[in-house]
């Protein structure tokens, strides 16, 4: 299977615009990765309907994102687990799919088989007075009516809605207006209520597609509710459709003959899919089945008229005829004729010359050899022997030399023959003698047997070779062409799943509104914009799918907001009270007597969906609060693990191992170490006030006892104490950097001495006045004015240490 397309849309051209659904369904489908991945959850053959809708399931997961389970919701999970889930999750939007679907798949497939024959019909019936529109219009109207008698009954609207957009060439017309206007420069600066409202057409092509047919159609919702589209058409519709069926198919650029002969294959493919369409089957099987089918089909109808045969694939892949033989043309096939040899060629272990009795890998060997002979020959007579004349070399002597000359020994060779044979070396690479000669040999044994025929033969060979490679991607590019004329129903299913996905995006930002919104009324009028939306695609749901009843599609729509499958949903509005009896009764909604387009169903949805959002607000919000907390937490225990004292004594550990290699030089103490000890300070104090302490000593105790002078002295700490405990561990960790752990720590005596001798310079200087509670400073006091100060003391300390390491090191 050839896993590119050959008869390439612009779609398939482009890559990453998968807006037409159809062509990349059957693009997923047909690729050999894709395949690859579900090859284990397709290991069984399944029937065709069945496959498609997986695929379809497979697309929404892997491509689109859709899915039905939060992961959330789970806990922690294995990956084998998350792996269960992904293949439970999966499955369960297959059979959503299937249930939306229903049995229109097969409805689809017998409507396009109908268009098919309604062409071959009109073709045969009209063919002769086609340029005559006016006399052509009723016949057709009255053909038109008889097709559409033998849509059965009990099928969908869509249906007759697929037959009319096939047979009038609206589908394929507006299909490529939304395309282009979807590739081009989107719209900008529009409000939130216009983005969410518009159509946006481009996500849902083929359901656009449907909408346009009935407005066209004069379709209404009471039309659609009670199925009567048996009367629907007026009679100035119907000339509208004839005029349609005459202008866009029956007066095409193609043969007549050449379209009709394009849907008489059409129809023997369908009926050929209606066969598999319940059987279990697999793609690879399927694909084969149905490529081989199609090149007999081709070869049994244009066996006698090959140059109608691009008419009839223009029909089968719905592209014109001068697109196909551009494709056709880059693999070599350029007329019908071309192409009828190519579908006519046999296996490969079959094909034999008629004429030479060779096979055809026999025959490329022979030809490849002679080729190889001849460019020897070739390019000793010219470029060599050319230039060894140029040189002064006597001719005579040189014409001596030939191509039989190369079959001898290096050692028998004569002077002249030894320097045309090193010339025509720096030329090519020569086979051996004994290679020389085994090609003379072959050229004498069919010198014979005409050795242009030989040539011309292997020529006609290669040329058949990529005739038959270029025709085997274009059977399977016919199958799958196929395939895309009757997925549209499919293609609808999906859509409104990549419909919801966009619209919950667009919703977020209403939401968002909402939310920072402060005043009641304002919250009101965009929570009706909601509304609006929801009525909108219950509206859109019921005119695409006519089939399905106001109660699924209103479950359906509550199961994509929530981000529930579809049974869960079912269960749902069927049972919990609704918003719409809000404070006034606990009862459900009923939709059996409502209209899809009652606006309490949009109501109650999308009340239901708010209040999901609210509450999930406040739980996010709770969460975030919790978060904080935690977090708050976690700083104030690592506040409580940190060692203020550390900055110090790492300084004077640091400083006074590297002065004796450094210098003092970039290691005194600096106005940028007074303000972090300051800040180190202000959280000593707070966080140490209060603690017990012995008065006589300053060590702090813990049952209010202390080892050396007892219970008498014991009290609870003020800043003062702290302040001294401060500024005695400071120093004391300096002399110990500069001397060692022998040195004499500074007393408590003493360090409450500089405390209250500095408290009092303070005074003096009007920093602080008598009325300061000193054993109790306010925080900016002990920010600004005491810290800083305590902070410059002890950095005094520390420079007049280093100074004095710096002597003793013989550096000062």
């Amino acid at each position: 299977m050839s896993s590119s397309w050959f008869f390439k849309t612009r779609q398939m051209s482009e890559a990453g615009k998968e807006f037409l659904l159809t062509q990349a369904l059957a693009t997923h489908m047909r690729s050999p990765r894709d395949r690859e991945l579900v090859r284990e959850s397709m290991a069984e053959e399944k029937p065709l309907e069945d496959i498609f809708s997986f695929f379809g399931a497979f697309y929404l997961y892997h491509y689109q994102g859709v899915r039905l389970l939060d992961i959330t919701d789970q806990g922690e999970m294995t990956i084998e687990e998350q792996q269960a889930l992904s293949v439970k999750e999966r499955e369960m939007l297959e059979l959503e799919i299937r249930q939306l679907l229903g049995n229109k798949q097969r409805e689809e497939l017998d409507v396009s088989k109908l268009v098919s024959e309604f062409f071959v019909s009109a073709i045969d019936d009209f063919s002769d007075s086609l340029q005559e529109h006016s006399k052509v219009v009723e016949p057709l109207i009255n053909l038109l009516e008889k097709f559409l008698q033998k849509i059965p009954g009990e099928y969908s609207l869509n249906a007759v809605i697929d037959f009319l957009l096939e047979v009038t060439g609206w589908g394929e017309k507006w299909r490529e207006e939304i395309y282009m206007k979807a590739s081009g420069l989107k719209e900008s600066s529009l409000s939130l209520r216009d983005e969410l409202l518009r159509n946006h057409e481009e996500e849902v092509i083929e359901s656009t597609l449907v909408k346009r047919a009935q407005d066209m159609l004069s379709i209404n919702l009471q039309s659609i509710d009670e199925n009567n589209w048996k009367d629907m058409l007026a009679t100035q519709t119907k000339h509208t459709v004839a005029e349609a069926i005459i202008e866009n198919r029956l007066n095409t650029r193609i043969s007549l003959n050449g379209f009709r002969s394009g849907h008489k294959i059409r129809i023997s493919l369908l009926e050929a899919f209606e066969a598999e369409i319940e059987m279990p089957t697999n793609l690879d099987s399927f694909e084969a089945q149905m490529a081989e089918l199609a090149s007999n089909l081709l070869v049994d109808s244009f066996a006698e008229n090959p140059d109608e045969i691009f008419d009839a694939l223009s029909v089968l892949t719905e592209m014109r005829t001068d697109e196909i033989s551009e494709e056709l043309a880059s693999g070599g096939i350029r007329t019908g004729h071309n192409l009828m040899e190519g579908l006519s060629i046999k296996a490969p272990d079959e094909e034999e010359d008629s004429e030479l009795n060779l096979s055809r890998e026999e025959l490329e060997e022979i030809s490849r050899s002679l080729r190889r002979l001849e460019k020897i020959e070739e390019t000793l007579e010219k470029p060599v022997k050319g230039m060894l004349r140029a040189r002064g070399l006597r001719s005579s002597e040189i014409d001596k030399v030939s191509v039989e000359t190369l079959t001898k020994n290096p050692s028998e060779l004569i002077a002249i023959e030894s320097q045309v044979i090193a010339e025509l070396k720096k030329k090519l690479r020569l086979p051996t003698p004994e290679e020389i000669s085994q090609l003379l040999e072959l050229r004498a044994e069919y010198e014979d047997k005409n050795l242009d025929q030989i040539g011309s033969t292997a020529a006609r060979m290669g040329q058949k070779l990529q005739y038959g490679e270029t025709v085997e991607k274009l059977k399977y590019d016919l199958v799958w062409h196929s395939v895309i004329s009757v997925l549209k129903n499919l293609a609808r299913v999906i859509e409104i799943y990549i419909r919801s996905k966009h619209d919950l995006v667009r919703i977020k930002a209403i939401l968002k509104s909402i939310y920072e919104e402060s005043e009641l009324e304002l919250q009101f009028l965009r929570e009706e914009i909601l509304m609006d939306l929801a009525s909108d695609r219950l509206l859109e749901t019921k005119r695409v799918h006519p089939d399905l009843d106001a109660s699924i599609i209103r479950s359906w729509y509550h199961a994509r907001l929530q981000g529930i499958d579809l049974n869960t949903a079912i269960s749902e509005v069927e049972k919990s009270p609704s918003p719409v009896f809000k404070d006034i009764i606990e009862k459900p909604l009923k939709t059996a007597d409502l209209k899809i387009d009652n606006y309490a169903i949009a109501f109650d949805l999308m009340q239901r969906f708010l209040t999901k959002q609210r509450q999930e607000k406040v739980e996010r919000e709770a969460l975030m609060i919790e978060a904080k907390k935690r977090e708050e937490r976690l700083l104030e225990s690592k506040k409580d693990d940190l060692d203020v004292m550390n900055y110090v004594s790492t300084k004077a550990y640091t400083a006074f191992r590297a002065i004796g290699r450094v210098g003092k030089r970039g290691l005194e103490w600096n106005s940028n170490d007074d303000t972090k000890l300051a800040n180190l300070l202000s959280f000593y104090i707070r966080r140490n006030r209060g603690r017990t302490i012995c008065s006589s000593c300053g060590e702090e105790v813990s049952e209010e006892y202390c080892p050396q002078h007892g219970s008498a002295n014991i009290r609870n700490s003020n800043d003062i104490d702290n302040l001294s405990n401060f500024v005695r561990q400071a120093v004391s960790d300096i002399k110990e950097g500069l001397i060692g752990p022998k040195s004499e720590s500074m007393t408590w005596d003493e360090a409450r001495s500089l405390v209250k001798r500095e408290i009092s310079k303070l005074k003096q200087r009007g920093k602080i006045t008598g009325k300061t509670d000193v054993n109790n400073l306010l925080p900016g006091e002990i920010n600004y004015i005491v810290g800083p100060a305590i902070a410059e003391i002890i950095g005094q300390y520390f420079n007049d240490s280093l100074k004095y390491a710096a002597r003793s090191a013989d550096i000062a």
